[in-house]
């Protein structure tokens, strides 16, 4: 009978090879994302309503919504959502339609509000308003690409699968990390969104878009409830994605990147960031998978082969020589995407931190097992199953 502090070995050791193994297929399923030609133009280009919820003034704020105002698209509005007319950016918001006249640049105030989550409740009032034959989503922080609208609906009415799709999502890549909290932010989540996504259109499965930045159909929409019905989840996107999943649509991602400045964050700050995260998976996957989510960063395995390997027989400088190969191999596969796809100069400092980011985020998968409450915002939420938010008293 092999001996317990062998079996531990052994365990280590499989744990950390089926992650670097796991780790290549991600990457090479990126390269081939990255490789598929892009859909060509829709027939008649549909009139768009780019939809901005808003909440007080982010660094690049102003960037981010000339970024949107200036769109190289044929037929489109902006609508910027606010609740309540005391936030900071109104100013700066009324300052971008008189300097832009000639576009449709709308603002609407979402008060008072009617659901849990102040982005989705700027979200609803937006579409209320909106004339869009395409509703096209993006966060208040984000900087878009001149022609990132028409690429989105390039991609919306495309068929792959012979399916028609109802949403078209962008990868989050972080930029202009400057500070601690911010390069673990980025070490990280940036590499992690595209892995993922790619991983699941090499499998086919198009389920889920990130809820960053997307482009998606009304009509669709409408048909499974509306944003309405998954507007008090933590997680809107992956759950509006399996509902229209369910109806016979697909959710796609693109290669368009949700370009969200990152510069400062506060350890105190990231820690919440996590473990809303972490929440967001615990709540809306099965367990199995949210067990098996280690996968993606098992450092502590891969730390602790120096010093277990010995009870298999081999020496210690076998597990230094795997936990080099383990980190060299992130560290190559994340400067190869940087190169051809992020194209981000803070992204070569930030990966430095990606050993510690790991460490972090298996104590935050940890904490999400046995605490389900979250702060957001100043209240306090319990996260019930599918992600919806319940507040608790105060």
């Amino acid at each position: 009978m092999m001996p317990a502090m062998a079996v531990v070995a052994l365990a280590l050791l499989a744990f950390t090879l089926i992650s670097s193994v796991v780790f290549v297929l991600a990457f090479l399923a990126v390269l081939k994302f990255l490789a598929q030609p892009e859909a060509g133009d829709p027939a008649n280009w549909p009139r768009v309503s780019i939809l901005k919820p808003v909440k007080g003034l982010d660094p690049a704020a102003r960037a981010g919504f000339v970024s949107f105002v200036e769109q190289d698209y044929p037929d489109f509005e902006v609508i910027f959502a606010v609740e309540g007319q005391d936030d900071p950016v109104l100013p700066m918001i009324r300052e971008l339609q008189q300097s832009y006249p000639n576009r449709e640049i709308k603002l609407v105030d979402s008060s008072p509000r009617t659901v849990e989550m102040g982005k989705a409740n700027n979200v609803l009032a937006a579409q209320r308003v909106a004339t869009g034959e395409v509703y096209v989503s993006a966060d208040s922080d984000l900087i878009a690409g001149k022609d990132d609208v028409r690429r989105l609906v390039r991609a919306l009415y495309s068929q792959p699968g012979g399916k028609p799709v109802a949403a078209a999502g962008a990868i989050p890549v972080y930029r202009d990390m400057q500070d601690f909290g911010a390069h673990l932010i980025g070490s990280y989540y940036s590499p992690f969104m595209i892995l993922f996504y790619s991983m699941k259109e090499f499998f086919g499965v198009r389920d889920v878009f990130p809820g960053t930045y997307y482009a998606i159909k009304p009509e669709m929409l409408a048909q499974v409830g509306g944003f309405g019905r998954v507007a008090d989840n933590i997680a809107d996107d992956s759950t509006m994605g399996k509902f229209l999943a369910e109806a016979g649509y697909q959710s796609i991602i693109t290669k368009v990147r949700g370009n969200v400045p990152e510069p400062q964050k506060t350890f105190l700050e990231y820690w919440a960031h996590q473990h809303r995260w972490h929440l967001t998976y615990r709540t809306t996957i099965p367990l199995l998978e949210y067990c098996l989510l280690p996968l993606t960063h098992p450092i502590l395995a891969a730390l602790a082969l120096p010093f277990v390997l010995p009870f298999l027989g081999f020496s210690a400088g076998v597990g230094w020589a795997i936990l080099l190969a383990y980190v060299s191999l992130r560290w190559l596969g994340i400067g190869v995407l940087n190169i051809i796809y992020f194209k981000e100069p803070a992204m070569w400092r930030s990966m430095w931190f990606l050993p510690l980011t790991e460490i972090l985020l298996l104590g935050a998968w940890i904490r999400a097992l046995i605490q389900t409450t979250t702060s957001w915002r100043g209240s306090v939420y319990r996260v019930s199953q599918g992600g919806k938010l319940v507040r608790l008293k105060e």
